[in-house]
């Protein structure tokens, strides 16, 4: 005789001791799954609690941001090089300053640096020039050459550079 269960023979089901046995078999394994259940869900409480509870780290996030083009004369490229490296990723208090672009003028001599907004407000070009150096009165408005591209402010440096280095951008 075969130890296997055949159900649709009538009779084999209905005997008592075999159903006892799959109805323990089951509870077992609902216990099991309640006890995976439960585990789990204290392993994401203890998430939530860790999350919620961490270190907050508040952010100082500057009222201002300023993408910077910096065009040069020929012979200034080192000192405008300096001057980027100085201004890449500033973060002052009202002030965010990334250098966008970096361009040399053809051949031309410029004698005084200068600092051209690109927005009506010049505001924040003021607050570039200040911080290089420049006096804001070399801080002039000039409409964007091209509006989807155009950075907010374009400093233009000349001869007069290295004094500006020399004096202001230490300090940055």
């Amino acid at each position: 005789m075969s130890n296997k269960i055949n159900i649709f023979q009538p009779g084999k089901l209905s005997n008592p001791r075999r159903v006892k046995a799959v109805l323990r078999k089951l509870r077992y394994a609902g216990y099991l799954v309640l006890i995976l259940a439960a585990a789990y869900s204290i392993y994401e409480i203890s998430f939530l609690i860790k999350l919620t509870s961490g270190i907050t780290v508040e952010k100082q996030v500057p009222a201002n941001r300023a993408d910077v083009e910096i065009v040069y004369a020929q012979g200034n490229l080192l000192n405008a090089e300096i001057v980027a490296s100085k201004l890449t990723d500033y973060r002052g208090g009202d002030l965010a300053i990334a250098v966008v672009a970096m361009e040399a003028l053809d051949g031309r001599l410029l004698h005084k640096s200068l600092v051209i907004s690109r927005q009506k407000n010049t505001k924040i070009a003021e607050m570039v020039a200040e911080k290089i150096g420049i006096d804001n009165s070399k801080v002039v408005y000039r409409a964007p050459i091209d509006k989807d591209m155009s950075p907010t402010v374009t400093l233009v440096l000349g001869e007069d550079l290295p004094v500006v280095i020399n004096g202001k951008t230490k300090e940055i």
